[in-house]
């Protein structure tokens, strides 16, 4: 089982790594033989050793990495019970004895022959200062080349740089049958008679391993006493029962590419990765033929890291992670130090081919040719440096570059030139039917009859961590409720933070109810409708577009679809509300963009050919200052697609007033759902019922901005 090398080594770190093999063979040797009469053995003991073992051998990892200089080793155990069991077994076995062994978070010191040992053991969830504090020791270990051991229940309660970067990641089980009935007779001498139940072994903790054993207890007596404390814990807990998970850990926590959802065009490329990779290393293909080089673009939380760990994971290889500001807090924000530690990632990954190197917030890389303040020199000569290791490892064959941002047209062109990051992968928000995809995952089995489709219509416009935490709040009010969780949790957790009156969410409604007459009118596919609120959103209609490019038709449209909610309020209420605006991301920001855009970029205005750039939100006040007829155009643009959109709202004026108080007390409707309701009333402005009453200007305070995630016209009019 446990074999030690016969190659010849001199150095100080790989004699320490043998000797492992010999103290890891002794202690097997010894824990396989009852203890002296007069002697004790901590069963907790026995049974982490024997479970770390076991997890080794599942793992297939070397027994000398787990004292060779520089590796970083995960282990995930089955409870936080575990801990300190786990954490003796590796203090007095797996370290080397020529090491001080005496490591926590905050003490670092080093030892004359290596860098001593880092232990990052987490029991329970961080506060911020504490993943601050474990991030900091992580880094220190890192430069210092120290060997880092992360232990841990909850590998999220790990910092996220020391479980990327990993080199081997142990899933520590608990031991069969089997395995306890053999430590037992190793702890009391004799063979077992007496054997637990499956649903028993699960339940086995170190506390009641130590109650169990006492001086002269035979190995049925043991087992005996262990099954008895089991029942009567189980008794006690009964009337507040445990939460369990039901599927394994989370997709944040061992993410594959088959449990992401949402994001269909990047899962299709790793696919594709994985494939070529395994045609690889079978021969079969050239390096060359391998697509070595992808950019992920998206908004925050979208799930780019997840999908760069999830690509490791099933393509089986290393993940070596780098990023600006891992690179600056390795030193003392030095040049030389930040290259050291972008030099060193780079050489990491070329050791450990086949190999993945993730660059997470690319986008801190300014571009060099509009880098204007004073260090321009010095950030100059970091994406020159960046550059050269990218140009290095692409030379290498067995190395795939992988970044990650938030803004791709700040990037350099250098770096996404052909030959280095020349694939976009743009990572969007996941549509109605991916949410739901993402909180079965985090569910897992639990609230199996929960309307997802449902919950997934009220949480459009949220990324997968926005699903996550929702889950994990779902989770908490059961817990707290002294139950299993209920479907009921998770619809409180979606709609818990709206506080609006009914007044406000009415409007919402309405606001909503227009973009989705716009929608249906101009022939789009309308995917769902939502008034839950979120962050500074009021709402959503999601809409799916045909066609990426733009006619000066099209642009139309989709001016008429962003200003259809301000229009809607405005028919059915006499003047609208600021809803429509309230930040970059809102109706009037984007629509007056485009409008801009379709002028500086697409040159879609009659007699214009001129380029004269893409412009931002931000950058709106300065355009129009330095071009007023650009301002003025716009003006002009966006007055005639706002009478075409209030003729859209008189026209589906009962509709939209339908639809509105389906929205108010159903919170979303699937498309099918909502273009029902507009379809079924009579259009062209018929006039309501006798009777029926609008709200008074009064009582219409001003409501959160909406937000739509399928008028994203940026992305959509410059992806091709």
């Amino acid at each position: 089982m446990i074999r030690r090398t016969d190659k010849r080594t001199v150095s100080p770190e790989a004699t320490a790594a043998d000797a492992i093999v010999d103290r890891v063979t002794a202690e097997v040797a010894r824990l396989a033989q009852p203890p002296a009469a007069d002697g004790w053995l901590d069963p907790a003991y026995a049974v982490a050793f024997r479970m770390l073992i076991q997890a080794f051998e599942a793992g297939g990892v070397p027994l000398r990495s787990a004292a060779v200089r520089g590796e970083i080793l995960v282990a995930i155990l089955p409870s936080a019970d575990w801990l300190a069991p786990c954490i003796d077994v590796w203090e007095n076995v797996f370290l080397p004895r020529d090491v001080e062994t005496a490591c926590t978070e905050s003490e670092f010191a080093d030892s004359p022959l290596s860098p001593r040992p880092v232990f990052i053991a987490v029991s329970s969830e961080p506060t911020e200062r504490d993943r601050k504090n474990r991030g900091r020791t992580f880094a220190e270990a890192v430069e210092n080349g120290s060997l880092i051991i992360g232990l841990s229940h909850d590998q999220s309660h790990l910092p996220w740089d020391l479980t990327a970067a990993a080199s081997h990641s142990l899933r520590v089980g608990l031991l069969d049958l089997v395995g306890l009935a053999e430590v037992a007779s190793h702890l009391c001498g004799g063979t077992a008679k007496v054997a637990l139940t499956e649903v028993q072994a699960t339940q086995v903790t170190p506390h009641l391993l130590r109650l169990a054993k006492r001086p002269g207890t035979t190995t049925d007596e043991f087992l005996e006493r262990l099954a008895a404390l089991i029942q009567a814990k189980v008794l006690e807990q009964r009337e507040v029962p445990e939460e369990k998970p039901t599927s394994g850990p989370s997709p944040r926590a061992a993410p594959t590419l088959d449990r992401l959802h949402g994001m269909a065009e990047a899962v299709a490329w790793g696919e594709s990765l994985k494939r070529d990779l395994a045609a690889y290393r079978a021969g079969e293909i050239g390096w060359d033929r391998v697509d070595r080089g992808c950019l992920l673009s998206g908004p925050p939380g979208c799930g780019k890291t997840t999908f760069a760990r999830a690509l490791a994971a099933s393509c089986g290889v290393r993940l070596v992670l780098g990023s600006y500001a891992m690179w600056l807090a390795t030193g003392t924000g030095h040049q030389g130090d930040l290259l050291l530690a972008m030099r060193k990632t780079f050489s990491e990954a070329r050791k450990l081919a086949p190999s993945i190197v993730f660059i997470d917030e690319i986008d801190s890389f300014p571009d060099r040719a509009t880098v204007s303040h004073r260090y321009k020199e010095w950030e100059q000569q970091i994406v020159n440096a960046l550059l050269a290791e990218i140009d290095g490892v692409e030379k290498v064959e067995g190395v795939v570059l992988v970044g990650a941002c938030n803004f791709p047209d700040k990037l350099d062109p250098a770096l996404v030139r052909a030959g280095r990051l020349d694939r976009h992968v743009r990572i969007g928000l996941p549509d109605a039917a991916g949410l739901a995809l993402i909180l079965r995952e985090h569910l897992g089995g639990d609230a199996p009859d929960a309307d997802l489709g449902r919950a997934a219509l009220l949480l459009l416009g949220s990324t997968g961590a926005d699903c996550e935490s929702i889950v994990r709040g779902a989770r908490r009010r059961a817990r707290s409720a002294g139950r299993a969780m209920a479907p009921s949790d998770l619809f409180e957790e979606i709609l818990c933070a709206d506080g609006r009156t009914p007044s406000d969410l009415y409007v919402a409604a309405v606001h909503e109810a227009g973009h989705a007459a716009a929608a249906v009118e101009n022939g789009y596919e309308l995917r769902g409708v939502t008034i839950r609120a979120r962050g500074r959103a009021g709402g959503g209609a999601s809409v799916q577009v045909a066609s990426r490019l733009l006619s000066a038709e099209d642009l139309e449209r989709r001016l008429v679809f962003l200003l259809a909610g301000r229009a809607a309020e405005e028919i059915m209420f006499g003047r609208p509300s600021s809803g429509a605006g309230g930040g970059p991301d809102s109706d009037l920001a984007r629509a007056t963009v485009m409008a801009a855009a379709a002028i500086t970029d697409f040159a879609l205005e009659a007699g214009r050919l001129a380029w004269t750039g893409a412009p931002a939100a931000a950058d709106l006040s300065k355009l129009f200052q330095r071009q007023p007829h650009v301002a003025k155009t716009v003006e002009e643009k966006l007055a005639l697609a706002y009478q075409k959109a209030l003729d859209v709202a008189r026209s589906h004026r009962t509709g939209i007033k339908a639809l509105a108080q389906a929205l108010v007390e159903r919170g979303a409707l699937n498309g099918s759902e909502a273009m029902s309701l507009l379809r079924a009333q009579p259009a062209h402005g018929v006039a309501e019922a006798p009777g029926t009453s609008r709200a008074p200007h009064w009582l219409l305070p001003l409501p959160p901005k909406s937000l739509f995630r399928a008028s994203q016209f940026a992305q959509e009019a410059t992806d091709d």
